[in-house]
């Protein structure tokens, strides 16, 4: 998905369904109107977040995110807002949540979850090494990718 240079706005977006919900706003799936390609699309509420005073919170998640790029850790496209909202245009997880298959799945096999481990401490070491650190590392903020490769999302 190309977006340097280009100012986004909500119109760009063909809204789909709902993948989850915050505290701060939901991420919804949307394809570029132009290209179809699917993003998911964090909408997040401006008020909510000054009402509990998280707007630096969120400066720094987009600072973050523009910076990391590695298999392990989400993608993320870009950002724009709007008089209420500020919009994160980040990868589409096919899989969703890590949580969601454990739940369903009830617990993994040795082998898949030193599959899940490995991923996991790749993406740590690759954010360790750029003086990152995730402070929210928990399933619900695993993601997972095609070809069932993890991806850590959710660094605010």
């Amino acid at each position: 998905m190309a977006t340097q240079g280009k100012q986004w706005s909500i119109n760009d977006f063909e809204i789909g369904y709902l993948l989850g919900q915050g505290k701060y706003g939901n991420v919804y799936l949307v394809r570029e109107k132009t290209t179809k390609f699917p993003c998911a699309l964090k909408v997040l509420n401006k008020n909510q977040l000054l009402k509990e005073r998280c707007e630096r919170q969120i400066r720094r998640e987009i600072e973050i995110l523009m910076h990391l790029k590695h298999q392990n850790v989400v993608r993320f496209y870009n950002y724009f807002m709007d008089d209420k909202r500020i919009y994160l245009i980040i990868e589409y997880t096919i899989g969703g949540e890590l949580y969601k298959v454990l739940q369903k799945q009830g617990r993994f096999t040795e082998q898949q979850s030193a599959e899940c481990a490995y991923q996991v401490a790749n993406a740590l070491h690759y954010c360790h090494t750029i003086n990152v650190i995730h402070r929210d590392l928990k399933p619900e903020n695993i993601l997972i990718g095609k070809g069932n490769v993890l991806k850590l999302s959710d660094f605010g």
